[in-house]
């Protein structure tokens, strides 16, 4: 879509251009005017949109530069004209797509299109006229497309979360190898050639997550390298070259094997193709096996150990000792025995002899692995990579001053507006609780902030405006304070009286249905009630001497702390168990 943009940017340049030279008579370019060339770039993306619905559009921009305006008429033919060869670029990548897959037109099914550039309808007719003049499907949001495939895809992979498969599979585009060299070449003797060898490990339109394995015989240290197989496919302008590694361990690992009298090592590369198509070696090992005989002893039956040496005598001998053996036996355990051990096997005794066994065994070693890269594009290093963190902090820290530097300005902007809208709305109530100097103080103060926003406040930091809101919140708040005060503290006396009257009734109470508190714990209840009503008697007081416009003698908020000992000592009595009975 942005390469269509992009020649229609480029044609109403060119027209303007024309005319903007005749009237002035210079040979300037409006492409090095940035803000012209901004309405001229939305204007092409209007342009696009509404010839994929309509044959034509006027195009007009008032005063785009110098006093000069744009004007002229585009019809969706010139669009067409004027991006032709575009319009190939959206056929040859379905062609390409149909020979990957080796499928032919009439085996494609259903078709459907995304990207915005779809919605362009001679797009839409060249890739029907290359599909064979089949339907194409527009039920996705081309422009949303991407990002649903993607959500997909990420929903199929995650870990975190259980989901139902989505039928997707990603495949990688191009195909990689890999090249394997000794990194020191000095062993090569005169008229050979150097050890290499180079394998294609994933193919092209393979899947995504897979590991594959290289195993190879060697005795020398390996150098590999990762590139792309075939140059021609990948996109121009792309080095072929990926990661480059040096495998070392495997000299060291064949000498230790070679004293032993052991063969050579057999190397193994595992690398993974990762979900995000990322190659990369994961695991490099050297084994030898090694065969060795072991003796064992083994339990064969008597005959077959020592059949060979015994004597007919002996056969004789042992036979003759079983049978009477068994002749006891059955005399002792009658008739029925008798005939059942004359069924019974003769069991054979068992010996042991030495036998020789082959075994084998794997000596393995996990080989080191330097990565490094030789392309343009490289990862970053630890020093770039904390660079790079340290300007996000940085960008991070300047969002929150640039948040908290606009929260304070609201925070004084909308006091200025408080105490101006309470004076006007409550102002019996805050004249019955400060004087006109106390009013005049804070209403000239939000005035005085309030300019000083409008005409001073531009470039004013953090700590300037925290210091402008106290200045006016100080003593804004003390009246509002002693103007909710008017209610709430005549309501906080209520409440505790309410309250100091209904412990003194479970007080009397407690004298018959709770005999196990003493008239000593009673009588420290009904003190600390005398502390409470002491201490309101002389606060009231107290605040009786005090003019409206003073700060109070004391607080709403003070009268239930009073009482806090008093439930303590309240909740403690009734939890008291009553005395056992006497037996």
């Amino acid at each position: 879509g942005q390469s269509f943009d992009n020649r229609l940017v480029d044609y109403m340049a060119d027209h303007f251009n024309r005319e903007w030279r005749k009237a002035r008579g210079h040979e300037k370019d409006v492409r090095d005017e940035p803000r012209a060339m901004v309405k001229l770039r939305l204007q092409a993306n209007k342009v696009k949109h509404v010839l994929s619905a309509n044959q034509e559009i006027p195009v007009h921009l008032d005063a785009l530069h110098d006093d000069m305006s744009l004007s002229m008429l585009f019809t969706r033919a010139q669009l067409e004209e004027l991006c032709d060869d575009l319009m190939d670029r959206a056929v040859a990548p379905v062609h390409a797509a149909i020979k990957m897959a080796n499928l032919t037109l009439d085996e494609i099914d259903e078709i459907e299109l995304i990207g915005g550039g779809m919605r362009i309808p001679k797009v839409q007719a060249d890739l029907s006229a290359a599909l064979g003049n089949k339907e194409l499907g527009l039920h996705i949001n081309s422009d949303e497309s991407m990002a649903l495939g993607a959500a997909f895809f990420g929903a199929n992979i995650s870990t975190a979360f259980r989901v139902r498969n989505v039928g997707l599979t990603d495949i990688t585009p191009f195909p990689l190898k890999v090249s394997l060299k000794n990194i020191e070449e000095g062993d090569v003797k005169e008229g050979e050639e150097p050890w290499t060898k180079e394998a294609t490990i994933f193919k092209a339109q393979g899947k995504l997550g897979v590991k594959k394995t290289i195993a190879f015989t060697h005795d020398s240290d390996v150098h590999c390298a990762l590139d792309y197989a075939d140059i021609e496919t990948i996109p121009e302008g792309v080095a072929p070259e990926l990661q480059r590694y040096n495998i070392k361990g495997v000299a060291a690992f064949a000498k230790e094997m070679e004293e032993k009298g052991l063969g050579k090592p057999k190397v193994s590369l595992q690398f993974e193709l990762s979900t995000s198509g990322i190659t990369e070696l994961v695991k490099a090992e050297a084994a030898v096996e090694e065969t060795y005989t072991v003796e064992e002893e083994v339990e064969v039956e008597d005959d077959e150990a020592g059949g060979e040496n015994k004597t007919a005598e002996s056969e004789t001998a042992d036979q003759a000792e079983r049978k009477t053996e068994e002749t006891t036996e059955s005399e002792t355990s009658g008739n029925d025995t008798e005939t059942e051990s004359e069924k019974k096997e003769v069991k054979k005794e068992k010996k042991t002899k030495l036998i020789t066994k082959e075994k084998k065994r794997v000596h393995k070693k996990t080989l080191d692995v330097e990565k490094y890269y030789v392309a343009k594009v490289q990862p970053m290093s630890a020093e770039i990579f904390a660079e790079s963190k340290a300007k996000l902090d940085e960008l991070a820290r300047k969002d929150k001053e640039r948040v908290e530097l606009e929260a304070a300005r609201n925070s004084v902007e909308s006091y200025c507006y408080l105490i101006k809208n309470r004076l006007a709305d409550h102002e019996e109530e805050v004249a019955k609780v400060s004087t006109e100097e106390q009013r005049e103080h804070i209403r000239q103060l939000g005035a005085d902030v309030s300019d000083w926003l409008d005409f001073e406040a531009y470039d004013a930091d953090l700590e300037t405006f925290r210091a402008k809101l106290k200045e006016m919140s100080e003593p804004a708040e003390k009246i509002w304070f002693r103007m909710n005060e008017l209610t709430t503290r005549p309501a906080a006396i209520v409440a505790m009286n309410d309250k100091l009257s209904k412990v003194e009734e479970i007080l009397k109470k407690w004298e018959t249905t709770m005999p196990q508190i003493t008239e000593e714990e009673r009588g420290e209840v009904l003190a600390k009630i005398d502390e409470i009503k002491k201490w309101m008697d002389e606060k009231l007081a107290e605040q009786e001497t005090k003019a409206p416009h003073e700060d109070p003698a004391f607080s709403s908020e003070d009268v239930p702390l009073q009482s806090k000992s008093l439930e303590r000592l309240i909740g403690k009595l009734s939890k008291k168990p009553k005395p056992k009975p006497v037996k």
